[in-house]
């Protein structure tokens, strides 16, 4: 019995200590919230009324020639233009097709071609080449697309170029007929 005893003294005597030092907590507590002052923010002064943006000017760019001042150059016709065409290895077969299209054997001439552009895909002078053989046999539509893959392989020669836009041109106005 003397053990619980000596348990509720103890426990008594801790509660005390707590109880005298209860109020000055909560004093400090107090007087520490007390000296916390909240300051109040300051927001910017905003119009009451909104304004309309103004737009920021650019300066204004140079004057380009109209289309009327630009000089265009006069249409070429394609026996003007001066061309050579670049024969690969599949030169011997570029030959057989030239000589097939001078004797208006134009499916012949169309076959060597298939077979030279299996041998040099990017050549774009078969490319044009196979165009023409195409216009002869009225398949305008083909035709186009040829020029323009003949075209696309064309590189730097303007003179290919020429000659594939003129066969373009003759196309369309075949098909608008």
């Amino acid at each position: 019995m003397q053990k619980d005893s000596m348990k509720i003294c103890t426990t008594e005597k801790t509660a005390n200590r707590y109880a005298s030092l209860l109020p000055a907590l909560l004093l400090a507590t107090l007087l520490l919230h007390g000296c916390a002052v909240k300051r109040p923010v300051q927001r910017p002064d905003y119009p009451a009324t909104p304004t309309t943006p103004t737009t920021p000017t650019y300066p204004t760019p140079p004057a380009y020639p109209t289309p009327a001042e630009t000089p265009v150059p006069p249409p070429v016709k394609s026996d003007q233009i001066k061309y050579t065409p670049k024969i690969g290895p599949a030169g011997s077969l570029y030959q057989q097709a030239t000589a097939s299209i001078s004797a208006g054997d134009y499916d012949k001439a169309e076959l060597a071609l298939e077979r030279a552009l299996r041998i040099e895909p990017r050549n774009g002078h078969y490319w044009y080449t196979m165009a023409q053989v195409k216009y002869e046999q009225k398949q305008y539509s083909q035709t186009i697309h040829l020029c323009l893959k003949s075209k696309s392989f064309a590189g730097k020669s303007d003179q290919l170029k020429q000659l594939n836009d003129r066969l373009i041109q003759d196309a369309r106005q075949q098909l608008n007929e």
